[in-house]
């Protein structure tokens, strides 16, 4: 499928496919591929075959984009895990911008959920703007000349509360994608390092999204502070996990999709 993972098995019709969404804890950044969540998972479901379609950046939108875009090429499907990095995908629904870049962008009219942008053009002046070295100049020195270039390149934010709302659509819209094919649908939060010494606001957040949810959903907040060995061994920067940490994530979706 062109992602981190092997190519679809297809000497097998009847074996299951499990999906992995997400940004780049997901995919595993600056991971060997043996050391990612999926490769981890695939250990541990050696009768399924996991996918890995987590992209650098991503946020929850784009995710369910993905997920709409390849669902007919996995059958069966047994389960659709989405990692959540409670960190920041809160943040990424709010503006359509993501890395100096248009992002799909995504509001809600009437209690529905309404696509803007999608789908994004190359040629979108904000995709423009990212390339320009004095654009960037611009933005750094003035936050005057920043404001009208934000202003040109058509950026847009919502609301806190909006954003939230439509990161709840989009949860609901994956998990109907999900079921419409007999499959479990799985978020997982997994919270960021110093997320484990704060009041952790942010993973309350997506608590308070699925609170009354239909679907189950994985918090390994207190799994991960609970872990015996030092954070080193946990996490290789603020946001990123290493192969150990990895293995802990996967070690209780395992344990979730086997219940």
């Amino acid at each position: 499928m062109g992602f981190r993972s092997a190519e679809i098995d297809s000497s097998d019709p009847s074996r299951g496919h499990v999906v992995i969404l997400g940004d780049s804890v997901a995919w595993g950044f600056e991971l060997a591929d043996h050391e990612t969540i999926s490769h981890q998972l695939q250990e541990r479901l050696p009768g399924i075959q996991v996918h890995n379609l987590g992209v650098r950046g991503y946020g929850l939108g784009q995710s369910a984009l993905r997920l709409e875009r390849h669902l007919n090429r996995l059958s069966p499907l047994e389960a659709v895990v989405l990692i959540v990095c409670t960190a920041n995908d809160m943040l990424d629904a709010q503006s359509n911008t993501g890395q100096g870049k248009r992002r799909p962008f995504f509001t809600v009219r009437e209690r529905k959920l309404v696509e803007v942008e999608i789908p994004i053009r190359r040629t979108a002046l904000r995709n423009v703007f990212s390339e320009l070295t004095l654009v960037r100049k611009i933005e750094a020195a003035s936050p005057t000349g920043k404001n009208w270039l934000e202003k040109l390149a058509g950026d847009r934010e919502l609301s806190t509360r909006d954003a939230a709302t439509v990161n709840r659509l989009l949860l609901e819209g994956m998990n109907r994608l999900a079921t419409s094919r007999g499959a479990v649908f799985l978020p997982v939060l997994v919270p960021s390092e110093d997320q484990l010494d704060s009041d952790a606001n942010d993973v309350t957040a997506f608590r308070l999204l699925l609170r009354s949810a239909t679907f189950a959903y994985l918090d390994l907040l207190e799994t991960m502070r609970a872990q015996a060995h030092g954070r080193e061994e946990l996490y290789r920067d603020n946001m990123h996990f290493t192969a150990r940490g990895n293995s802990v994530i996967a070690e209780r979706i395992a344990d979730a999709l086997g219940d």
